[in-house]
């Protein structure tokens, strides 16, 4: 606020200032909170201590161990062995038959001495025939004659016959054993290669079983693992819980208590202070002279026009 007379006398200027004040009583409590805070920000970074991160738990390495293991050892020695034994089975053709080797091989060597001893018989026969028929015939006079000649003629040609026959049914049945001999032994392959290829699935089977056996235990060894380090972690990660709280706690209350105190009940004061301006070189030197003729006069000067 300015108050100024008519004229151009000096003014006066009034300047109006408004405080807050605290009450008396809380003043005490604002001075302890904010050395709290100044103490609380100058406070230095605190680390944690604390283990973070929980390591593999035994149960897992081992897991981890037998795994690699496994990888290193790769395929089971049974289902190698499995493996060989199928590729030294061979194959054979069902539909194959038996070649004139085959029959060389199955015929039994001395199935042609029994079909000559056969003959040998069956030509002594003949001979004997044919000496009675000369005999017949030279008792009835008849020998060397036509009748003698035909006989004899048709002798000789079943004789012949007969050696052709006893030939013919001896190699029949040196074939058919040799032949029965070939599809006994072909069966017996067949056979033989059934029961390899089924010893070897068994083997393979086996090999197989334990290796998933191992895997299985493997994987419950590590699920075991992970269960225990999963509660290891959760007792670290618990420790480093309260280290913040801790770390977080004294804030915490300083919040509070500042909110306790802006509740407060303040009323702000009112100061007013008035400030004059300096007076100007003019003003100075008007003055000097008013102030000298007002002496001037006091001394008895006042004669003077």
């Amino acid at each position: 606020m300015s108050k100024g007379g008519g004229g151009g006398g000096p003014q006066e200027t009034t300047s109006t200032v408004t405080q807050t004040n605290l009450p008396e009583y809380a003043q005490p409590y604002f001075e302890r909170l904010l050395t709290r805070t100044e103490q609380e920000s100058t406070t230095p970074y605190t680390t944690y201590g604390g283990q973070r991160f929980a390591e593999f738990d035994p149960y897992q390495e081992l897991a981890f161990t037998g795994a690699a293991g496994m990888a290193a050892a790769g395929t089971p020695w049974q289902m190698q062995q499995a493996s060989d034994i199928t590729s030294k089975v061979g194959y054979q053709d069902p539909t194959a038959q038996m070649t004139a080797e085959d029959v060389t091989s199955y015929m039994n060597p001395y199935q042609q001495s029994v079909i000559d001893i056969e003959k040998r018989e069956a030509q002594r026969q003949a001979d004997r025939t044919r000496s009675n028929l000369g005999l017949q015939a030279a008792s009835s006079g008849g020998l060397g004659g036509y009748r003698e000649g035909i006989e004899q003629a048709e002798l000789n040609r079943n004789a012949a016959q007969l050696q052709a026959d006893i030939q013919a049914r001896g190699s029949q049945r040196g074939y058919d054993m040799a032949r029965q001999g070939w599809e006994s032994d072909r069966l017996a392959r067949a056979q033989q290669m059934q029961q390899r290829l089924g010893a070897a699935q068994q083997l393979g089977g086996l090999g197989l079983s334990g290796q998933q056996a191992e895997i299985q235990r493997l994987q419950q060894l590590g699920q075991a693992g992970a269960a225990r380090q999963a509660q290891q972690q959760g007792i670290y990660d618990l420790g480093y819980q309260q280290f913040q709280d801790q770390l977080a706690y004294p804030r915490q209350q300083l919040g509070f208590y500042s909110q306790i105190l802006r509740g407060l009940p303040v009323q702000p004061g009112t100061q007013v202070s008035q400030y004059l301006p300096r007076p100007s070189t003019a003003q100075n030197i008007l003055g000097l002279g008013l102030g000298g003729l007002g002496l001037y006069q006091a001394l008895g000067g006042g004669g003077m026009g």
